[in-house]
């Protein structure tokens, strides 16, 4: 039978942690042993059969290219032991491309990363780039701001990385995740050679609502992607699990049930349309409190801008967990770890999602 991919966003920022300083998203080395096993039976008793990471650094260091290997040995082990398989991410956004020192340290990065666990059976793949294809350039020949996404270079530089990953990985699959434009980036990447190194492509996805699922996304993938075919996953979706009491956010009634229908729908959307889509990966296990700029706090920032299509009306990043966190009371919320060396793991708490998840995937398994 074809794997179906049942799966989350993980990213297990604890509360004070943030992507911008060390370990820099990494919290799948050796030391971090506690998150990750607090997390991976959960996600077995789910039904997850994979997840999907987004800093996965081979040396300690987000810029390192040299080194003694970070040990990511215990993660994949647990994947492992859990039956769980995970999409390996090194960090790439659009912006990388434009420059060239930057650029090279990224093609390193991938090769090693792709060297050191790209025989593990727990790695699925490897993931070329997050959203990159958001970003824009400035072109001499337009004397203007452009979109990379319709750049040629720019999807022959994400082909590259793919071929460098299966020359250290041939056995494992390589994906690039694009944020939703409509479609706009697919096409471009169909017609300036089709991505020939890449196997999947991630959609991460927020169109649509409660009753309407992903629109259109599937057959127009299809249409698109007819003259070079491409495995599809739903690499993000989901929403906030958050709506206002009148400034200041707050959770939706009654543990965010809203959440877990916006979630359930659009789940039962990707398994209609099978024939096209492969899986796809919630957003996200859990609340990251870092994204609003002030990782010991929650929210600091609230967005005020509405958004329609959520159950809430709005895009807070800090609040799209099916697990909502807090700070274990033994440490100081601005530090993941004590002055000691010793560290203890967030407490999580369920939302409505997680049962809601695990009635779809437990069924189907």
């Amino acid at each position: 039978m074809p794997f179906f991919a049942q799966g989350v966003c993980y990213a297990p920022q604890p509360v004070g942690a943030s992507f911008d300083f060390e370990p820099w998203g990494d919290f799948f080395t050796d030391f971090w042993d506690k998150v990750f096993m607090r997390d991976l039976p959960m996600m077995k008793k789910m039904g997850i059969n994979t997840i999907r990471l987004y800093s996965t650094l081979p040396f300690r260091g987000i810029e390192a290219v040299a080194g003694a290997a970070q040990s990511h040995k215990k993660f994949l082990d647990a994947c492992l032991d859990n039956g769980i398989f995970a999409w390996v991410g090194y960090p790439i956004d659009g912006g990388v491309f434009l420059n060239p020192k930057t650029k090279a340290r990224v093609e390193t990065g991938v090769k090693e990363i792709a060297r050191q666990i790209g025989s593990h059976p727990a790695v699925m793949g490897f993931i070329m780039g997050n959203e990159a294809n958001l970003s824009s350039g400035f072109s001499a020949a337009e004397n203007r701001q452009v979109p990379i996404k319709s750049a040629p270079d720019f999807w022959a530089w994400i082909d590259k990385l793919g071929e460098v990953t299966k020359q250290q990985a041939p056995m494992k699959l390589t994906m690039t995740c694009l944020i939703d434009d409509s479609m706009e980036s697919v096409d471009y990447a169909m017609q300036f050679g089709g991505l020939p190194n890449i196997d999947v492509i991630g959609i991460n996805s927020y169109r649509g609502n409660v009753t309407n699922g992903f629109d259109n996304l599937f057959s127009r993938f299809e249409e698109l992607t007819r003259a070079h075919p491409h495995a599809l996953l739903i690499t993000e979706f989901g929403c906030p699990a958050s709506t206002r009491s009148g400034t200041a956010a707050t959770e939706l009634p009654n543990n965010a049930k809203e959440q877990a229908d916006y979630i359930s729908v659009h789940w039962q959307d990707i398994v209609k349309n099978k024939a096209v889509a492969s899986g796809g990966y919630v957003f996200a296990w859990s609340d990251e409190w870092w994204k609003a700029g002030d990782p010991p706090v929650h929210n600091v920032k609230p967005e005020t801008s509405r958004i329609d299509q959520f159950p809430g009306h709005y895009w807070d990043e800090e609040w799209f967990g099916i697990y909502s966190i807090q700070p274990d009371p033994r440490r100081k919320p601005s530090d993941p770890v004590n002055s000691d060396g010793s560290y203890y793991p967030d407490i999580l708490t369920p939302r409505a999602a997680v049962a809601e998840l695990t009635k779809l995937w437990t069924a189907a398994q």
